[in-house]
């Protein structure tokens, strides 16, 4: 159950995370803070879907 818990909150704050990168890739203008912002999205999803196997 514990670990259950645990899960669920690190999904919950991946996907919030990847909420808020989303937000700042709106917003970005510079192509390297773009990049660098896809990257990190990429890893978060990799990550989530880890969590969820």
């Amino acid at each position: 159950m514990e670990r259950r818990k645990r899960k669920a909150l690190v999904c919950a704050t991946l996907l919030q995370t990847l909420e808020t990168l989303t937000e700042l890739l709106e917003r970005v203008q510079t192509p390297e803070a773009r990049k660098r912002l896809e990257r990190q999205k990429k890893r978060l999803y990799a990550r989530l879907r880890n969590e969820n196997d």
